[in-house]
């Protein structure tokens, strides 16, 4: 059964308000019926412990998506957080709280369904620390079947760099992987997009309530 959202929830998932609006007919059109295509059979892909790896270069919307997706999925019921990749290392270290005593860290592995947004080429570092904090998360949730998702705009082969051997073949076995590519929408929204932007853009503001579709 799904529910309205309203704005407790997309704070209480680490939404960006940036993002509240997004809805699935502003995603690039290159690749949105690929994204489409893991909504129709989500309850399935849930059940199955299945995310998806949306990677591409920067601008065409990847974090767009994901939250298209996360919003969906916490309609249905389900808990959900978003995790920005730049934080990663805070996060291992413990600085980050979530709430009543929580830290994000602890709450990165219990909830059902965890988003990282950006893992990008500048989030590791040179001890290797962060990689073993990050392959022990994605390791634990996938041994309980919860599912995590991630936009990055590193290659599948570079992940294979950035990843130890074992830490790759759970990251394939967690994520249907999506690339994503086409026109660079930071530019049209800088420039304020076509007039149809501006009103798909209006249309996909609110408090969380709106479908996305």
């Amino acid at each position: 059964m799904r529910r309205k959202l309203s704005k407790v929830d997309l704070t209480y998932m680490r939404i960006p308000r940036r993002y509240w609006g997004v809805r699935l007919g502003l995603i690039n059109e290159d690749y949105r019926k690929y994204v489409y295509r893991y909504l129709k059979g989500l309850d399935s892909n849930i059940r199955a412990g299945k995310g998806v790896l949306l990677f591409g270069p920067n601008g065409v919307g990847k974090t767009g998506a994901i939250v298209v997706v996360a919003k969906e999925v916490r309609r249905r019921g389900y808990t959900v957080l978003f995790v920005e990749g730049l934080m990663l290392m805070e996060i291992f270290l413990g600085k980050v709280m979530f709430e009543d005593g929580q830290s994000l860290y602890e709450r990165m592995l219990e909830v059902d369904y965890l988003v990282i947004d950006d893992l990008g080429k500048g989030t590791g570092d040179s001890k290797g620390f962060l990689i073993s904090k990050l392959e022990g998360v994605l390791r634990a949730r996938y041994d309980e079947k919860k599912v995590t998702s991630i936009t990055t705009n590193m290659t599948p082969r570079e992940l294979s760099m950035y990843f130890s051997e074992s830490g790759m073949s759970i990251l394939k076995a967690i994520v249907t992987p999506i690339h994503c590519e086409g026109r660079d929408m930071r530019l049209e929204f800088d420039i304020g997009g076509t007039s149809k932007d501006r009103e798909d853009r209006e249309a996909g503001k609110g408090e969380g309530g709106n479908e996305d579709k």
